[in-house]
């Protein structure tokens, strides 16, 4: 049975969260991508890592944003307008 694919989209500051939500999936049979779990595994293949973010962005079933008081900060909402997919940082 083929697994979900599910990106995980958070900011610095809910790491822990995220970290956990990424375990609570993986034994749940879920495949997801998280940026601190994964990247390097992609950059390894010589993609860049806007590239290897977007890669896994569209290869996604499911996407899910951890919002929380720190993800609703000015700053971050302003890094978020760049454009590009943010995931992590």
């Amino acid at each position: 049975m083929k697994r979900p694919h599910v990106f995980i989209s958070y900011v610095p500051a809910d790491r822990r969260a995220a970290l956990a939500l990424h375990s609570a999936l993986l034994d749940r049979g879920v495949s997801p991508w998280m940026d601190i779990q994964d990247l390097l595994l992609e950059l390894a293949a010589e993609h860049g890592e806007e590239e290897a973010i977007l890669k896994a962005l569209a290869a996604a079933e499911l996407v899910l944003a951890l919002i929380s008081e720190s993800a609703n900060t000015p700053s971050i909402a302003l890094a978020g307008d760049r454009g590009g997919a943010e995931a992590g940082g």
